[in-house]
């Protein structure tokens, strides 16, 4: 009985802590910022990008989205959004292996969102 009330209480406080991350997130999109946690990302790169939320196909797109991009030549990019550039018609991704990278949106094929940053569901 003892364990079951600890692991209880565990997966309370695990609750808690989750709601406040998300708390904190949103805040910072209502102050234009994202907490985006790596060496690559350079102020040149964000002083590049034009906007910060836009419309791809059907799908509103924010900084700090986790995306999966297929592309016309079947490959396959994971990565989270850091934003567009409206000259270049082109996103700006840092992907999971720490590198920055800018996709033409003509070479995009389909988009999937994985996680959308600062959002419950």
């Amino acid at each position: 009985m003892f364990i079951i009330q600890v692991l209880i209480g565990l997966l309370l406080l695990c609750l808690c802590g989750y709601l406040f991350v998300l708390v904190r997130e949103r805040l910072g999109l209502m102050k234009n910022q994202v907490f985006i946690k790596t060496q690559r990302l350079s102020q040149k790169h964000l002083d590049a990008i034009e906007l910060k939320v836009f419309k791809l196909g059907r799908k509103v797109l924010y900084i700090g989205d986790v995306l999966k991009i297929r592309l016309q030549d079947h490959g396959l990019i994971r990565g989270t959004l850091v934003g567009a550039k409206k000259k270049e018609n082109s996103l700006v991704i840092l992907t999971s292996e720490d590198e920055v990278v800018e996709l033409n949106v003509k070479t995009i094929e389909k988009v999937h969102i994985l996680m959308k940053y600062g959002r419950l569901f």
